[in-house]
């Protein structure tokens, strides 16, 4: 049997949303006869990357070359992790009910002092 490592997990996870998107890709109606410029090419390129890119990282995990962190005792999170994660939360929060009440501009100034006070903030 495979020995399914997180990093292979996630490589073929990667290969199956490129597969979906692929599929996806092909089911996108074909332009009239006359239209200079089709629907396919741009997300064909981009799940054809994606593909490469999962291909190369299963690759990479086969070939155990894979930085595995998750074992290094060395590796942990810096301080105050979660109360960092719940203030970009609330960024996000208050982007998304910003924008279509003032408009782009306000709502990326309100986030961007918000970013400069988490910066503060982190230290």
């Amino acid at each position: 049997m495979m020995n399914l490592r997180p990093t292979r997990i996630a490589g073929l996870i990667l290969l199956a949303l490129s597969l979906l998107a692929g599929w996806q890709v092909s089911l996108i109606p074909s332009p009239p006869v006359y239209a200079e410029v089709g629907p396919h090419l741009v997300p064909g390129v981009t799940v054809l990357m994606l593909g490469l890119l999962a291909l190369a990282y299963l690759f990479a995990d086969h070939r155990h070359q894979q930085a595995d962190a998750l074992n290094d005792p060395d590796e942990q999170p810096n301080k105050g992790a979660g109360k960092r994660l719940q203030w970009y939360g609330l960024g996000l929060v208050a982007l998304i009910v910003l924008i279509p009440v003032t408009g782009l501009g306000p709502a990326f100034c309100f986030t961007a002092l918000l970013a400069v006070y988490l910066a503060r903030l982190s230290g």
